[in-house]
């Protein structure tokens, strides 16, 4: 055996043969059960492929009764075998969810912190634009007044003037009200020296203020067709059938059973 630090095996004990990988574990241990399973198959591929009297399906109940038996062996061999994989799955996510919740308390206080500070931020830049937009307003209004009044009075290079000056605030005016519509992201985004960049994301959300009242119908395109029919199972549970649900009709399933 070479010593190279490069083989892993070069180690005391290197000799001895390499621990058995899961898949082989559980190939072993299930090997008797496969057995039984393997001789089982033969009984169920024997049997009518249509039943024909009591005894045949008497035949049909004694291979089904050996499958459920077997397969509480296979079921249980699960679990023995799972379990402390399952275990050491707990164990991780235990271990890891310390430091990840803390992260996660951090991370949600300090945002919930710079919402409250951007939704104030863009509503202050919003109304700041509103009002220098109200005041361009104002003042186009004037220079177009005084404008009027110098036209009348003969005085056009006067009249002239102010008509530019009515004409520039009313077009800083528009670009100031265009710069209040603008998205929450673009009146308060910053970006830092360290490259941080602080803005506003936005999404649309939707909520439930009064179920008793919620549009099913509406919604019916975009309800899970299994989660619908869990819910009516739910109502057969409560009413055993004894009223009526529109769409739904309630039946008697029946099934062989075997004991």
């Amino acid at each position: 055996m070479s010593d190279s630090p490069d083989n892993p095996r070069a180690v005391v004990g290197g000799n001895n043969p390499p621990e058995p990988t899961l898949i082989e574990k559980m190939t072993e241990a299930v090997a008797p059960i496969v057995k039984d399973l393997d001789a089982l198959a033969v009984k169920a591929n024997a049997l009518p492929k249509t039943i024909k009297s009591d005894d045949e399906n008497l035949e049909v109940g004694a291979v089904v009764k050996e499958a459920r038996s077997i397969s509480k062996r296979v079921e249980a061999l699960r679990v023995e075998t799972k379990a402390p994989i399952i275990k050491a799955g707990k164990d991780v996510e235990a271990f890891f969810s310390v430091p990840a919740d803390r992260l996660a308390r951090i991370i949600t206080t300090l945002e919930e912190r710079g919402t409250a500070f951007v939704n104030a931020k863009a509503a202050e830049e919003r109304r700041l634009r509103e009002e220098q937009a109200r005041i361009a307003r104002e003042k186009a209004e004037e220079e177009r007044r005084k404008a009027d009044a110098a036209a009348n009075a003969g005085r056009v290079q006067t009249a002239a003037r102010a008509e530019g000056r009515a004409e520039a605030a009313e077009d800083q005016a528009r670009r100031l009200e265009m710069a209040a519509e603008k998205s929450n992201a673009d009146l308060v985004r910053t970006r830092g020296a360290g490259g941080t960049v602080a803005t506003a994301k936005t999404k649309q959300d939707i909520r439930i203020v009064n179920f008793a009242e919620a549009d099913l119908a509406t919604l019916r395109p975009y309800l899970d067709r299994d989660a619908v029919l869990k819910a009516a199972r739910a109502w057969l549970k409560v009413t055993k059938g004894t009223e009526a649900l529109k769409g739904f009709e309630v039946f008697d399933d029946v099934k062989a059973s075997y004991r």
